[in-house]
């Protein structure tokens, strides 16, 4: 993914809440920014685009109701670029906000992938899960997401009712019989 493309979708607007929700809770999943720790979760994210970090974490405060905190740090390997890095000021509302996004089961496990109703939404929902997509932070290279995950997110041309997981062209279920 170019830095242009990035730049791109980061100053792409979602307008309406459910849009804002879909967004953020698909950069907190795909920015592996859910930990689980012994006893504990905890949520950092590490972005390129400045712009992108306050969004997420405006979205992040107007959403959900919980403070955030943004620090500029200096990229291992590449100390002329900076990442953004948001995080949860709390581990309990880190927690919180896990449940509350769905990226947590009630007892405080990860949840892997994005919550169902997120991925069944609409239309402006897929085109803001594709925007959450992609401008998170890969510190070796950009690329979009590996292709088992590209092919769980929602597929705007294909919304004839609740997404259904599409594997790849090639791709065998295990339980499938070849003759």
């Amino acid at each position: 993914m170019t830095a242009a493309a990035t730049d791109e979708l980061s100053r792409t607007t979602p307008t309406t809440s459910c849009c804002r929700r879909a967004e953020a809770i698909t950069v907190l999943r795909f920015a592996g920014a859910v930990h689980q720790e012994p006893g504990r979760l905890s949520i950092e994210v590490d972005l390129d685009t400045p712009l992108m970090a306050h969004r997420l974490g405006d979205a992040i405060r107007a959403l959900y109701g919980y403070p955030t905190k943004l620090q500029a740090l200096p990229t291992p390997g590449n100390p002329a670029a900076t990442r953004h890095r948001l995080r949860m000021t709390t581990p309990t509302d880190a927690v919180a906000l896990a449940r509350r996004t769905g990226l947590a089961d009630p007892r405080g496990r990860l949840i892997r992938g994005l919550p169902a109703p997120l991925v069944a939404g609409g239309v402006c929902d897929a085109a803001a899960i594709w925007a959450g997509s992609v401008p998170r932070r890969r510190l070796v290279e950009r690329t979009p997401p590996v292709p088992r995950t590209r092919h769980r997110l929602p597929q705007p041309g294909n919304r004839d009712g609740p997404d259904r997981y599409r594997p790849p062209p090639g791709h065998h279920h295990q339980n499938q019989t070849h003759s």
